[in-house]
């Protein structure tokens, strides 16, 4: 079997360089990888030759992980798509997962009028407590009503073996 081909687009590459990859992704069975930086994948790019998304580190803007996730996600799409968020219990990616879920609750409250007596912003305290060990938040799993999404827990082991992305 022939070595799996990547997609790699990291934001550096020229407009038509990245068009013509990105053809041989949508066309070529050999491209079974596409890795792509969240800055560069949230905008202007359409991956629905993919279904399987991955996204390997947490952004502080929830909107922006969602840009990218529709990527895949989008009309023309002709698979089920699946997200991932890796996310290592006990670290500052868990803390940043639980403040999205905070942005998300806030900016549907401001959108149905519910709450907005609550505050905004975090306090020095707050902020403070993301790079603190003792104040880790079990997060467990968001997920958007529009698509599945599954979090992975590191330490225990990943459900998903990564050989399912190159068939």
């Amino acid at each position: 079997m022939p070595r799996p081909l990547i997609f790699l687009d990291d934001g550096k590459m020229g407009r038509n360089e990245r068009d013509d990859t990105l053809e041989k992704f949508r066309t070529s069975s050999r491209y079974n990888v596409a890795l792509v930086s969240l800055m560069a994948g949230s905008t202007g790019l359409n991956l629905t030759a993919a279904n399987n998304v991955v996204l390997m580190d947490l952004w502080w803007n929830p909107a922006l992980e969602d840009q990218a996730f529709n990527r895949a996600h989008r009309y023309g799409q002709k698979k089920e798509v699946f997200i991932y968020k890796l996310v290592i219990p006990g670290t500052i990616e868990e803390r940043i997962q639980a403040l999205q879920a905070q942005k998300r609750d806030l900016a549907s409250n401001a959108l149905t009028g519910h709450e907005l007596g609550k505050k905004l912003g975090m306090s020095l305290e707050e902020f403070l407590r993301l790079f603190d060990r003792e104040h880790t938040q079990s997060v467990g799993s968001v997920v958007s009503a529009s698509r599945p999404m599954i979090y992975l827990d590191i330490r225990k082991g990943s459900p998903v073996p990564f050989s399912r992305f190159l068939h």
